[in-house]
């Protein structure tokens, strides 16, 4: 210490709080850092998100479940790397920390958009679609899920992008979301004590019935549906990978099988479908489908 110097002086300052980030299905703890806008899309499977408790701050770890859309396997471009998002040279590994997994399961609801039954979970759906609304956004992207978790303090928010041909919006885009979101909760007095998490519905989405059949028509599906609408007297459900062949001006699909595995089990690896799957096809009633999800198979 200088002569003359006071103690309190010489004290070094206090590191800034922690910020959160998650990506698939890890949670991180890190101290602040910043974001470098890059163009290229990141192909999620299981949903990028960032997790936000207070002021928003970027550091990134997000080679956790990162899959591409469709399925496809990850190739060396597509991979998402330390080069996407930048973070301070002098980051010390020590100081990330893995914290508990995401708790949206336990949300006991079927519903898109819940807010607990309380006011800040109201005020902070609010808040989101007047964001969305703004120029930024330019009406591209849309609220796909919004849940809140009152016992965790915890909101889970799901972002659509309507024009991207899986729904899925890049890590700028999701970056961008948070980050206006955030300040304009902080200007409204949203409280402190509670934390966001903004994520892509993910590869194997549910679809909103019936007008996302449409939508993903060129896209295979995961299907589940009355058993009585492929064989007379049947009871209960089925559920096969299927594609969209069809969709009449009522909005009811008509499927073939896909060619992936499961609807293949037999054949030798390699070997396609038989000329009866290939030929198979089923009508269905749009109330005939309990369940319909974006297929990812490899």
């Amino acid at each position: 210490m200088a002569r003359g110097m006071s103690p309190s002086l010489h004290r070094p300052s206090q590191p800034a709080a922690p910020r959160k980030f998650r990506c698939g299905a890890h949670a991180w703890s890190m101290p602040r850092g910043s974001l470098r806008r890059d163009d290229r899309e990141a192909r999620f499977g299981s949903g990028l998100s960032t997790v936000v408790a207070g002021r928003i701050n970027f550091r990134r770890n997000v080679s956790a479940s990162a899959k591409p859309k469709g399925g496809k396997k990850e190739s060396d471009d597509d991979a998402i790397d330390d080069g996407e998002l930048d973070v301070d040279e002098d980051f010390d590994d020590a100081e990330l920390a893995e914290i508990e997994e995401s708790g949206e399961n336990e949300i006991e609801t079927d519903e898109a958009f819940f807010t607990g039954g309380t006011e800040w979970g109201q005020m902070g759906l609010d808040v989101l679609r007047e964001v969305l609304n703004e120029d930024e956004f330019d009406g591209e992207l849309e609220i796909f899920s919004y849940k809140v978790s009152a016992e965790r303090k915890r909101i889970y928010i799901s972002i659509d992008a309507v024009n991207d041909k899986f729904g899925s919006p890049t890590l700028d885009q999701l970056g961008a979301v948070s980050r206006t979101y955030n300040t304009v909760l902080e200007e409204k007095g949203f409280p402190d004590d509670v934390a966001l998490e903004v994520a892509s519905p993910g590869a194997e989405r549910q679809l909103r019935l019936p007008l996302e059949l449409e939508r993903f028509r060129d896209l295979t599906m995961k299907v589940t549906y009355a058993a009585r609408a492929e064989e007379d007297g049947a009871e209960g459900t089925r559920t096969k990978v299927l594609d969209v062949e069809d969709i009449d001006e009522d909005g009811s699909p008509t499927f073939k099988l896909a060619d992936v595995e499961e609807n293949r089990p037999q054949a030798k690896k390699g070997q396609g479908m038989n000329k009866k799957q290939r030929d198979w096809r089923l009508k269905l009633d749009v109330g005939d489908i309990s369940k319909a999800n974006l297929y990812v198979g490899f």
